[in-house]
């Protein structure tokens, strides 16, 4: 799946690395630094409510009403370095871990799914049923298509009040971040104000 497979790994190298800093009682300084490295979806199983996961099908999150979904692990490794400012002693400390960091819906009958690998009569599935949607707490759900305005390219409109309204959403090329909108509007008033993204008041 390009999410899993393309996207996601994207983010995550987009912001690698996290930057924390604290000093207790003045006289320790601590930074931690928390890397990321590559990711992997496990198996769709159910976290139950001890604590334990178990292997999941589609006919058996349709019948216990649960999604259909599996863990995303990442590697991440934590580096933590102390700073005696008294004295100047240093100490630091490395170790790394696996975690999960989401449970992603899986969309039947893909690469990921338990039934690409799985006779439909085992499973309990349709032979007929060509999949291509998820479970979501027991219900079969579709990703409906949206249209949406492109980025980087300016769209003009023009209102019955004669307001005309330049819009632009920018974003760098390939970036995974929230595209920002900027409006250019000339009333017919002959005052031209602009809007940022974020910023409630308008600059006229």
């Amino acid at each position: 799946m390009y999410f899993i497979d393309t996207i996601i790994p994207e983010v995550i190298q987009e912001y690698p690395t996290i930057e924390l800093e604290a000093i207790h009682d003045e006289i320790v300084k601590q930074n931690v630094s928390i890397t990321f490295g590559s990711t992997k979806l496990g198996k769709p199983q159910i976290e139950e409510k001890d604590g334990s996961t178990t292997f999941c099908t589609p006919y058996e999150a349709r019948l216990r009403k649960i999604t259909y979904s599996a863990p995303l692990y990442i590697e991440m490794t934590k580096k933590i370095r102390k700073e005696n400012l008294e004295s100047g002693d240093i100490k630091e400390t490395t170790f790394s871990e696996t975690i999960i960091i989401a449970w992603i819906p899986i969309v039947l009958r893909s690469s990921y799914c338990v039934l690409h690998n799985m006779d439909s009569a085992q499973a309990k599935e349709c032979m007929y049923d060509p999949g291509g949607y998820f479970i979501v707490n027991g219900t079969e759900k579709i990703l409906v298509q949206q249209r949406r305005m492109a980025n980087n390219v300016p769209f003009v409109f023009k209102s019955k009040d004669d307001i005309q309204t330049c819009e632009i959403r920018s974003i760098e090329d390939r970036s995974k971040r929230l595209p920002q909108t900027l409006k250019i509007v000339f009333s017919n008033n002959k005052t031209l104000s602009v809007i940022f993204s974020g910023i409630k008041k308008k600059l006229v």
